[in-house]
């Protein structure tokens, strides 16, 4: 028999080459800062615990030996408080640090009453948003849940509109039970233009 020829044709190659070394390297190196970005949260909220608390505790004796000095209590009084909030934004850095860590965040249930809540959360805002006008509108709401948490979110809904709100008018705060549901309200005025429609469906 005689040989087989075989004709090739070339039609094209495509060739594509990716330094996998170098994407793989970067990814490791961002995982290694975030890494220790959440180490140094929780290092230094942890680490910052300890003054605050002194800090917090040394005003409070202040307040108390200062009640017949009404200056020095106005000045104490916003010691406390930034003290106060402070601790409250070292606690929520070492909340994210647990979550990112998969620890997720403790909660202590515990019985409570909304209403009250609601009312020593604007009595600490008062102290800072002394233009503001605070109308607090509470039923006696009992519920079962974190009071510190929930503190938390009630503090940054109150103070968010006491800060970029219409001071001018009244910031109401609204708890009531509808059913079996707890329901708690943070109104405030506008203050300049309120944001586009079409801008709030779009933030995520």
């Amino acid at each position: 028999q005689p040989d087989r020829v075989l004709s090739v044709t070339t039609a094209g190659m495509v060739t594509a080459l990716e330094d996998v070394t170098v994407q793989h390297a970067i990814g490791v190196e961002r995982e290694r800062v975030a890494a220790f970005q959440e180490q140094m949260l929780g290092i230094v909220g942890h680490d910052l615990r300890n003054p605050l608390s002194a800090i917090v505790t040394g005003s409070e004796l202040l307040h108390e030996h200062t009640r017949d000095l009404p200056k020095i209590q106005n000045v104490v009084s916003r010691v406390q408080s930034s003290a106060r909030r402070m601790t409250s934004i070292v606690n929520q850095l070492l909340d994210v640090t647990r979550a990112r860590l998969g620890e997720g965040i403790p909660l202590a249930l515990a019985e409570l009453d909304l209403g009250t809540l609601a009312r020593s959360i604007v009595e600490e805002l008062s102290a800072v948003h002394r233009t503001a006008k605070f109308e607090v509108r509470a039923d006696a709401v009992e519920a079962i849940g974190d009071p510190d948490r929930l503190g938390q979110v009630l503090s940054n809904l109150i103070g968010n509109a006491a800060q970029y709100g219409d001071v001018t008018k009244p910031i109401t705060i609204d708890v009531h039970r509808v059913d079996h549901v707890a329901r708690v309200e943070v109104g405030n005025a506008v203050k300049g233009h309120p944001i586009p429609a079409e801008r709030l469906a779009s933030q995520r």
